[in-house]
């Protein structure tokens, strides 16, 4: 760590107010870190032991964490294990900041997670800079994630507009047999009903089950292409009649066949 001298040799300048913990032992180290980074336009907030960061980084809501290694009862490796493993805080950039200075600590600091690894010598100006770079990429990071979430957004949204849309014409073109029968316009939404829950029963994904629902009212589409003298016969079939009507499944393959749409497809 510089000495109190040389933290004024840092520059002031207009910096947004970003937040900065820094978690340390010493106290010495925390009045010094305070003053570089307050001078550099931060908002600084110090924690003495692991414990307390634990305790008050969700009040403080860090854009960074500065972490010695050395610490009583919970050390900067198991600190940020714990960060790393949250999910609301495995994002934030931690620099260890450390004395002890060897390769065996820069590994296994990136090992558990830090962004960072700087001795407690590292002069103060490149200390701020490399804060700026991390809460730079962070903010970068931050808004690629916003945008992907907003295009998950308006492709969910999207997806459940074409869902409805195909599944009114879907039902639409299911009502076309029903002006003609209204058996079969019961029977087909009965149908769609009765494979929803059967779909469910099986323990499919629930998309798979919406889709088998709005197949469903498809599987009688065929018999639109049936004379109403068979469809309509109230008595029982004659054979050839029956022949005649089980054609219903040849004329529904024919007007779904070629669709690009996976529900049509079911049907």
């Amino acid at each position: 760590m510089a000495t109190a001298g040389d933290d004024m040799g840092v520059a002031e300048e207009h910096v947004e107010k970003h937040k900065i913990m820094v978690v340390d032992d010493e106290p010495a180290i925390l009045r010094m870190m305070q003053r570089i980074l307050t001078r550099s336009g931060f908002t600084v907030h110090t924690a003495d032991s692991g414990l307390s960061a634990i305790s008050e980084i969700t009040e403080f809501d860090p854009d960074l964490i500065i972490i010695d290694y050395m610490m009583p009862k919970l050390d900067g490796f198991q600190i940020i294990r714990r960060l790393k493993g949250d999910v609301k805080w495995r994002n934030v950039p931690v620099i260890m900041m450390t004395a002890y200075d060897s390769t065996q600590n820069h590994v296994q600091a990136f090992d558990y997670g830090a962004d960072e690894f700087l001795p407690k010598t590292t002069n103060p100006t490149e200390i701020v800079t490399r804060i700026k770079y991390h809460i730079k990429v962070k903010k970068n990071n931050d808004q690629l994630l916003n945008s992907k979430q907003d295009l998950e957004k308006i492709v969910s949204m999207r997806t459940d507009q074409l869902r409805a849309a195909s599944d009114e014409i879907i039902w639409r073109l299911a009502a076309a047999s029903g002006y003609r029968d209204t058996e079969t316009g019961t029977h087909i939404r009965r149908m769609a009903e009765y494979a929803g829950i059967i779909a469910d029963a099986m323990s499919n994904p629930k998309n798979v089950v919406q889709s088998i629902r709005s197949a469903a009212p498809m599987h009688d589409i065929g018999k639109i292409g049936i004379p109403d003298q068979i469809l309509l016969k109230p008595g029982k079939l004659a054979p050839q009649e029956w022949q005649i009507m089980k054609l219903h499944t040849t004329i529904g393959a024919k007007i779904l066949e070629g669709s690009n749409i996976g529900v049509i497809r079911l049907g």
